[in-house]
């Protein structure tokens, strides 16, 4: 209902995705002390 007045009947919603937290989300894995030589250069 929130979504069919917000989107003034524009669009529908076909499916649902639900995520825990963290999960579904890709991050990127960083060597934080390859970072800093890299900007010391």
């Amino acid at each position: 209902e929130y979504f069919e007045e917000k989107s003034a009947g524009k669009a529908q919603i076909t499916n649902f995705v639900r995520l825990e937290v963290g999960e579904g989300i890709e991050v990127e894995e960083e060597d934080f002390a390859a970072e800093v030589a890299a900007q010391m250069n």
